[in-house]
């Protein structure tokens, strides 16, 4: 717990109240009064929230009381406070925090009711403040009348229709922005911006081909009086199954919004810079100017998920683009060279504009801009070409549709039409490329993936992930089926070794291990030649914590129901017995399980059953790991292929299904005698194999981490085997041959050495009593009479029809959706369209209100300010400690007329420490004038000090340019100085340290030209505004 002395409250409390000023006053939050008592070392402090009272208490620790103790909000809110100061140890700043963000969390939770309550309170001024005018050119009054919002609509002014601008500041409202119509002169320079051009030029694209499909699939919308640009992409007209999309966290039934955003006051800096207007996307992002945002409406479930991959295809087409519009570091280069690198260009075929941005994006090297251009011109030309072969005339891709006729030029001239293409190209193709990494997958999968680098497949599988509802949802059979192979090699006694891989997250201590563990050592032993690694960390696999928690998991159905998202499975979890604090490690641990399984398997119906024989559930393996898939159909049509049975145990499946069968002859993992050789063994006769297919190992000897354990029981599997069938390269070495001629290799017994030559196409899972009370016609079962090569593969295609299926009859329901939304967004515009010129009447009104408060501000300006009480208060602290402190030396200062608000500041310069340059330029100022030389500063305080800073400028002598950090006006280059940078607690002392400080760091030096000179008021303040805005400080 903080220690501290009650002295400083006033100046902790008061610099809190500074930091946070702008979130307390969305909450009508009144500062009341602070009462000390020194010698008990303690305080309270008031203060109102709404029509609330509140205390926040410190007596030896730190609380919140309330006034009203029969408001039951207030109750809660000072429940949860005190719990959370209680359990954190929290100091004064954080405590106060607390109560911030945790009004704002029980706000939200009371609803609209309560909330309207508490916000609706507006904040009033203090009564004590009130006393005596304000200094000259401060209007609390008007600034909050201008910008007053309604408080039951954040970003609405006072009066606005809620309802005309919901569609407009849904996205907005997710990163809690506030949204007012811009000014006109800022929407003039909008409208001359290149990429207002650029955004029609989309349009047209969009409206040109005329067909409905397209204009409900993209939409493009332009809100000039908000300075913004809205894209919009259904993700249910694109190609990809919705499972994938909602296991990366988006909602089908919701738009991907993208809204471009300016901001008015950088936009307002350029007014008079004609080069912002031929300046395209990525150029105004690196100014400034512009931001892009995007996400989905209604969408918080999946936020995090879905949020971070459109920020990595955001990224992706910036490091595709090259640092676009960084001019840091160009090489000086004549005009003589440029016009001849350009005119090299123009005879290549390059248009004028594109030769210019290519060159400028090159730093001028022409044989770099040349690989440039061709790069972008290649690639573009190579994405059309694919979406012409790719394009089924059955099926309407509207990708396609907008994009088939756009040129290369037209890419590289419009930046913004590059980057939706590169938006809607990337999330149609979400399959073929690594979700972490961006880069190409060899072949599509059917499910969202990660390329083979270990490091990725850490990420995806240990970290990042996927949702796993909708995986769930989308077939709970084949989840079940998995979770229960699962479950059986946690509870084997065999577990230590064969359950690989395994979640880094259960190990007891850490470790570095490979990501197939025990697997890749024995890949590692055979590729050296070494002998076997031996495995020694077994033991580290915390199985017992796992399955303590495990076996407490309801059914797969229950985990569904009224699930909507993943955040619903971990409450759940959250409320199980034995399993409350471990709610995120059991969720990691099913999303582990469905991220490690990398083939796409669905369960057969009897009618598509192919051993004819009944008591098997017969699952279909229809997706492979893209890469070995493709490296095993090559190999197939060269030596083509054989079909058998494989028989392991139950436990071994987990680790068969996310690595492939595996070689592990002569190592401790193998369970059966290799006795025809090292490799894995299957057969034509599911007699023979089905010798080997045996439940789970449930011997109580302890082969590594822990003894076996009953079966979970909610487990498909209980004592049950599964056999396999495999797809293996023909080779004659595998198979039996006869009469020593390799032409006629018997495969009845194939022993295949070579991982890579297998694929596991069909697992048949069987009850082992079964098998030996009636399995006759099992026993009997032969590869070669049933026509696996035939079925297999058609039954792929069938799968896929299917998936084709239910995205038409999803297309039909996103296209009832985009009709409405087309209505909705008719009567947006007509409201908006009302709101602008009504605005435009109110600015006109307002700016003639403003001619005449400007006149009154003339008229105070010839009086002596009186300021605020508060202000008048702390500004006379600071000066009677410049008076009466002993450390404070050399320091002259003056009041003119009397007047606190105003100090000069004059320092006997010489009598401090200065560089040998300056003291010598200082030395000769007095040779000069015969006058001991003096540094003089103006300070003007306002009546809302302590809260805003002072002015500071200085007055003499005058300082050579970009010297001394002294700006040409006098004022100074100090974020200290300006609201974003300034803290209350400050003193007037300590500024002044940091100017000396930053005058001799800067190296300033006088203008001796200009001895005697001083600096204008008016050259300060516009030096200061334009700096500071310059620096991003205003």
């Amino acid at each position: 717990m903080e220690s501290f002395s009650v002295d400083t409250v006033d100046d902790l409390i008061t610099e809190w109240y500074s930091n946070k000023f702008e979130e307390l006053g969305t909450i009508g939050f009144e500062f009341g009064e602070i009462t000390k008592d020194s010698q008990k070392n303690t305080f309270t402090f008031s203060f109102k929230v709404g029509n609330n009272s509140f205390m926040f208490v410190y007596d030896q620790s730190f609380s919140f009381r309330t006034a009203d103790m029969e408001v039951d909000a207030e109750q809660e809110l000072i429940s949860r406070l005190n719990q959370i100061i209680e359990n954190s140890g929290a100091t004064a700043f954080e405590c106060l925090d607390h109560f911030l963000s945790t009004f704002r969390n029980l706000k939200s939770e009371k609803g609209k009711k309560e909330s309207d309550k508490v916000c609706d309170a507006s904040m009033e001024e203090d009564e004590e403040d009130g006393e005596g005018e304000d200094v000259p050119g401060w209007s609390d009054e008007e600034e909050e009348d201008e910008y007053k919002e309604d408080s039951n609509n954040p970003g609405l002014k006072e009066g606005q229709d809620p309802e005309s601008s919901q569609a407009l500041l849904s996205i907005t409202n997710i990163f809690k922005q506030n949204v007012t119509m811009s000014s006109e002169q800022a929407m003039k320079i909008f409208l001359r911006l290149k990429i207002f051009e650029n955004v029609n030029e989309l349009k047209r694209l969009v409206e040109e081909n005329n067909i409905e499909i397209l204009a409900s699939s993209f939409r493009v919308q332009v809100f000039e009086p908000y300075l913004m640009i809205k894209f919009t992409v259904d993700l249910n007209y694109l190609s990809i199954p919705h499972t994938v999309y909602e296991s990366l966290g988006f909602k089908m039934q919701e738009l991907v919004e993208y809204l471009i955003v300016f901001d008015e006051s950088k936009l307002l800096l350029f007014e008079d810079d004609p080069s912002i207007y031929s300046k395209d996307l990525t150029e105004l992002l690196n100014l400034g100017v512009v931001k892009i945002e995007f996400a989905q409406q209604n969408n918080d479930a999946g936020n995090d998920r879905y949020m971070s991959y459109l920020q990595m295809l955001h990224a992706s087409f910036f490091e595709l683009e090259g640092e676009a519009g960084d001019t840091d570091g160009f090489q000086s280069c004549d005009n003589e060279t440029v016009s001849l690198a350009k005119a090299t260009l123009l005879e290549m075929g390059f248009e004028d504009s594109v030769a210019k941005k290519g060159l400028r994006r090159n730093r001028y090297n022409l044989q770099n801009t040349i690989n440039y251009l061709l790069m972008m011109r290649n690639k573009c030309e190579e994405e059309v070409k694919e979406y012409q072969e790719g394009l089924d005339i059955e099926d309407v891709d509207p990708k396609f549709m907008l994009f088939n006729n756009v040129t290369t030029e037209q890419l590289l001239n419009n930046s913004l039409l590059h980057y939706f293409k590169h938006i809607i190209c990337s999330l149609d193709s979400v399959l073929e490329y690594c979700c972490i990494c961006r880069d190409k997958l060899s072949t599509n999968s059917t499910k969202i993936r990660c390329c083979n680098k270990e490091l990725c497949e850490f990420s995806f599988e240990e970290s990042q992930g996927i949702y796993i509802i909708p995986e769930i949802k989308n077939d709970l059979a084949t989840f079940s089926l998995d979770l229960s192979i699962f479950s059986e090699c946690l509870m084997s006694s065999r577990a230590g070794q064969c359950f690989e891989p395994f979640p880094s997250y259960f190990l007891k201590k850490r470790e570095l291990r490979s990501k197939r563990g025990y697997l890749d050592n024995i890949q590692k032993a055979r590729e050296t030649g070494q002998q076997e690694i031996q495995e020694t960390k077994a033991n580290n696999k915390d199985l017992n914590r796992m399955r303590s928690i495990f076996k407490m998991l309801p059914a797969p159905d229950k985990l569904i129901k009224d699930r909507h998202n993943d955040s619903d499975l971990v409450e759940l979890f959250s409320k199980l017995p034995k399993v409350g604090h471990e709610s995120l490690a059991i969720y990691k641990l099913l999303q582990y399980l469905v991220c490690t399984n990398k083939v796409s398997f669905k369960q057969l119906s009897d009618d598509d059953k192919l051993s004819g024989v009944d008591g098997f559930d017969e699952y279909i393996i229809y997706n492979n790991e893209s890469n070995k898939e493709e490296a095993f159909q090559e190999m197939k049509r060269k030596k083509d292929s054989v079909w058998t049975f494989h028989g392991s145990s139950m436990e071994n499946w987990y680790s068969i299904l996310r690595n492939g069968p595996r070689n592990l002859s002569h190592t401790k993992m193998m369970t059966a005698g290799a006795a025809r050789g090292a490799g894995v063994y299957s057969a034509s006769a599911f007699a023979t194999a089905s010798g080997y297919a045996k439940p789970r190992n449930n011997n109580t000897h302890n082969y590594g981490g822990a003894p076996g354990m009953p079966s979970w029981r909610h487990s498909k599997v209980k004592s049950k085997c599964i056999i396999g069938v495999l797809e293996i390269i023909k080779n004659p070495s595998y198979g039996q041959n006869r009469n020593n001629d390799s032409s006629q290799a018997d495969y009845s017994i194939v022993v295949c050495p070579d991982d890579h030559c297998i694929m596991l196409r069909y697992i048949w899972v069987f009850s082992q009593n079964d098998m030996y009370g009636g399995g006759a016609a099992r026993n009997s079962l032969k590869t070669n009479n049933i026509p696996f090569e035939s079925k297999y593969y058609s039954a792929v295609r069938e799968i896929q029809e299917e998936q084709m299926n239910l995205r038409k009859e999803r297309l039909l329901e996103a296209h009832k959706r985009a009709k409405e939304r087309y209505e909705e967004e008719l009567e947006l515009k007509k409201k908006i369209d009302l709101q602008v010129k009504e605005q435009h009447e109110n600015d006109k009104a307002k700016e003639k209100e403003q001619q005449i408060d400007q006149r009154i501000n003339r008229l105070e300006n010839k009086m002596i300010g009186k300021g605020s009480v508060t202000a008048t208060k702390r500004i006379l602290k600071e000066y009677k400690h410049f008076q009466t402190s002993s450390d404070i030396k050399n320091f002259e200062i003056k009041l003119p007329n009397d007047n606190f608000y105003k100090w000069v500041v004059s320092l006997d310069i010489l009598k401090f420490e200065l560089t040998p340059e300056l003291k010598e330029d200082f030395e000769w100022m007095k040779q000069q004038t015969g006058n001991d030389p003096e540094l003089q500063f103006e300070i003007m305080y306002t009546s809302s000090f302590p809260f805003d800073p002072p002015f500071i400028r200085v007055v003499k002598p005058i300082f050579k340019f970009h010297t001394g950090h002294v700006t040409v006006g006098g004022s100074l280059c100090m974020e200290s100085l300006t609201p974003s940078g300034w803290s209350s607690a400050r003193s007037i002392e300590g500024i002044f340290v940091e100017i000396l400080s930053i005058i001799l760091q800067g190296g300033a030096r006088i203008e001796k030209s200009r001895l005697g000179h001083t600096y204008s008021i008016q050259e300060a303040r516009a030096a200061f505004e334009r700096v500071a805005k310059h620096h991003g400080w205003l």
